[in-house]
């Protein structure tokens, strides 16, 4: 009788070491979307693939406005175009965005200065004085009042036309192709001031591109294969 109890003692322990095996490696459902997540998760490099997405959007009529210091003055960097991409490049918790624009137009103030009536021209000190262009602030005679009669507020303005651009909003960088370019003086101090006939051009010219890169202070730009037509007298457009 006593071996009979040992050996239903046995067979009920291995049943259960069967059944306990059993549970242990049997995968319901849920387990297995568990799984896939651990293991996605352990991979990266997968991961952030799979987080990698691209979103447009389509604009029309766009201009950007955009500041930056002279000299001795605050200049207006003004871009315009007919319509624009907007393409966002969203990577892990990064988002690039670059705008791909067409029939752009762009015009940056280079100089703001006066001129006088006899057509001398009057340049801004940091100061705040005004002085004849290339005469000595400590010279009296090189001094000109700010309410002299007939001293007109002038600028001294780039104007480029290209058939497309991309601008990247990261780097603040525009890349122009195919364009054609003129700098010019122009009536008043405000871009928005400017006129389509009183216009004294310095120089035309094309190039195959040109890139910007507008900082704070300045902005530094680049031309590739740049053909140029000076005016040193100036020609009236």
């Amino acid at each position: 009788m006593f071996k009979i109890r040992i050996f239903l003692t046995i067979v009920v322990l291995i049943a259960s070491a069967i059944l306990l095996v059993t549970r242990m490696f049997h995968f319901t459902e849920v387990d297995k979307k568990i799984y896939k997540k651990l293991i996605e998760s352990s991979q990266p490099d997968k991961a952030i693939q799979q987080a990698d997405h691209e979103s447009k959007q389509y604009r029309e009529t766009i201009q950007k406005d955009m500041w930056f210091s002279g000299k001795v003055s605050r200049l207006h960097f003004m871009l315009k175009s007919k319509d624009s991409e907007l393409r966002f490049f969203h990577h892990d918790e990064h988002t690039d965005i670059i705008e791909n624009m067409h029939d752009v137009i762009c015009l940056i103030q280079e100089e703001l200065y006066y001129a006088l009536p006899d057509g001398r021209e009057v340049v801004k000190n940091e100061d705040g004085t005004l002085t004849l262009r290339d005469g000595n602030p400590d010279d009296p005679e090189s001094l000109i009042d700010a309410h002299t009669t007939g001293l007109e507020p002038m600028q001294r303005v780039r104007y480029l036309e290209s058939d497309n651009a991309t601008f990247y909003y990261k780097n603040n960088t525009l890349i122009a192709n195919h364009v054609t370019f003129s700098l010019f003086n122009t009536p008043g101090h405000r871009i928005e001031d400017i006129s389509d006939t009183e216009r004294t051009i310095l120089m035309k010219g094309v190039a195959k591109s040109i890139e910007f890169f507008l900082g704070s202070d300045n902005i530094n730009f680049h031309a590739d294969h740049l053909k140029a037509e000076l005016y040193p007298q100036g020609e009236l457009l």
